[in-house]
Order: structure tokens, then C-alpha cells, then sequence
């Protein structure tokens, strides 16, 4: 269980991680993306939303899998 719980926090900082980094590649672009179109800017962050979630689901289902057997 310790071991569960201990990777789970490592996929926990890893995300974060993973958010922060993209986070200041956003802020860092935003001038750019928002002075020429407005849609590839929305669709950028669509995709980056719905890596992140991905990212936190999937450690989940490791951990059912795990659990079962």
C-alpha cells in the first residue's frame, strides 16, 4: 500500500511538474498567439487541457489494475 500511495505522489509531481513548465511556455507565447489568430490559440489550450486530465486519469487506472492483481 505504501508503495501505491509512494508512486502516486511521484505522478502527482510529475504532472505538476509537467503543468508548470508548459504553464510559462504558455505565458511566455501568449503576445504571440493572440496578436495573429484567435483560434489557434483556443485549440492550443484545448489540447493542452484535455493532455494534462489524460495525464491525471491514467495513473488511476494503473493503480486498478494494480489493485486487482
Amino acid at each position: 500500500m505504501q508503495n501505491t500511495k509512494q508512486n502516486l505522489w511521484v505522478q502527482t509531481l510529475l504532472s505538476l511538474i509537467f503543468l508548470s513548465i508548459f504553464g510559462t511556455i504558455i505565458y511566455g507565447f501568449t503576445d504571440y498567439f493572440l496578436k495573429y489568430r484567435q483560434f489557434y490559440w483556443e485549440v492550443f489550450i484545448g489540447s493542452l487541457l484535455f493532455l494534462y486530465l489524460f495525464i491525471l486519469i491514467f495513473p488511476w487506472r494503473i493503480m486498478k489494475s494494480d489493485s486487482r492483481g
